[in-house]
């Protein structure tokens, strides 16, 4: 009986000692070749005979059958790479948990994503999307980066465009180094809910972001839309001679955070930020804590060329007064405070009313301007409420 015991126990530990010694099961890339009888992920011939499964990283490459289905049920994979045009992803649900350095990786050409995707925490990774090349994300995006998390969800680089299309929600915001963030149509509703946008381009690059078709992006929490940071929590700061532009046609830019500002010309001293409003509403919708800040910091450079849409906003300042520029120009537009202010617009290096006038509505409220304006437009004053103009004379017209 004790031999039997004492045999089970060696043949139980040889058996654990080789299990010790069996390698890992290792990722692999896992390149998608079309060649099988449907356009499925678990066909294996699609895949040069072994379908993905979890920590496999996917290459999509070549011409025959660009639109496939994820059919594979709770599949993550360490990143997506599209090394040509074309390509439509649908189906199921699918986590990306990136690669070391990257999440996804767009070399050529239009590639859409229409699957719905869940991201874990960014760490060090970007999205590579080359210059002149396009991913489009139409579906459903959700990331469960912690609240301490330092850097975006979205990190871009590589001077490409990624085009968000439907819901992306996470505590983070976006850390962008080159290329262009469109926000384009009513499902497209970015939330970063515990931070905001950094806008870091390095010397001779440029960094934009578009609101457009009714488009939303939303910032609450500890976050700001900061245009020419110098945060390194994920690359480099922004760097002079780099340049930030933000196009706003139609949506909707909320501010939900109690102290959420919009900083055009952040703090980064000769990069360039310009924020051109031509319709939709920026919405700073916490209350006084919101603004749009001009010029935050010594050599900063910040235009906000208010062209059209409204501007409902808590106040409108120049944050440091070492700014290079400093500059707000109607040209158009309706501009609300959110509270009664004796300072809502005062300080600014330059403020002009443009030939598209100028339209402040104080409905319910007592506003004071302390601005001085040059320019050859007409200001209109509507609703009831009182509107002070303490820093010039202007033109009223009704």
């Amino acid at each position: 009986m004790k031999q039997t015991s004492a045999l089970r126990a060696l043949l139980g530990l040889t058996a654990l000692n080789f299990c010790f010694l069996l390698p890992p099961v290792q990722a692999a890339n896992k390149t998608w070749s079309g060649a099988g009888s449907d356009a499925n992920w678990n066909t294996g011939a699609n895949w040069g005979g072994t379908a993905p499964v979890n920590t496999d990283s996917l290459v999509f490459n070549g011409t025959t059958q660009p639109n496939n289905t994820n059919n594979i049920s709770n599949l993550s994979v360490t990143g997506v790479n599209f090394n040509n045009s074309g390509f439509a992803l649908n189906g199921n649900l699918f986590t990306n948990t990136g690669s070391a350095s990257s999440f996804f990786t767009n070399t050529a050409g239009i590639n859409i994503i229409n699957n719905p995707l869940f991201m874990t925490a960014p760490g060090g990774r970007y999205f590579f999307i080359a210059a002149g090349s396009e991913l489009r994300l139409a579906g459903t995006v959700t990331n469960n980066a912690a609240a301490g998390t330092s850097v975006g969800w979205l990190n871009l680089t590589n001077g490409g465009t990624v085009r968000i299309l439907n819901s992306c929600q996470s505590t983070r915001g976006m850390d962008l180094f080159q290329g262009t963030v469109i926000v384009d149509g009513s499902s497209a509703v970015v939330d970063a809910n515990n931070d905001g946008f950094r806008f870091k381009p390095p010397t001779g690059s440029t960094v934009a972001v578009q609101i457009t078709n009714n488009g939303t992006i939303r910032i609450g929490g500890g976050g700001n839309f900061r245009m020419g940071h110098n945060g390194t929590g994920i690359g480099a700061a922004g760097a002079a001679g780099g340049f930030n532009r933000v196009d706003m046609s139609s949506g909707l830019l909320e501010l939900y955070g109690t102290s959420v500002n919009v900083l055009v010309g952040d703090l980064v001293s000769g990069s360039t930020a310009v924020f051109n409003q031509n319709g939709g509403l920026v919405w700073g919708s916490a209350g006084s804590g919101n603004a749009i800040t001009l010029g935050n910091s010594a050599g900063a450079d910040g235009t906000y060329n208010f062209n059209g849409g409204i501007l409902w906003i808590g106040q409108v300042r120049q944050g440091n007064a070492g700014a290079a520029n400093a500059t707000f120009n109607f040209n158009g537009g309706t501009l609300k405070p959110t509270v009664n202010s004796t300072t809502f617009f005062q300080g600014l290096l330059s403020a002009n009313i443009l030939s598209g006038g100028a339209t402040i509505d104080t409905t319910n409220l007592n506003i004071t301007v302390g601005q001085s304006f040059a320019g050859n437009g007409s200001l209109k004053k509507i609703g009831s409420g009182t509107l002070v103009m303490a820093g010039s004379s202007v033109v009223f017209c009704k």
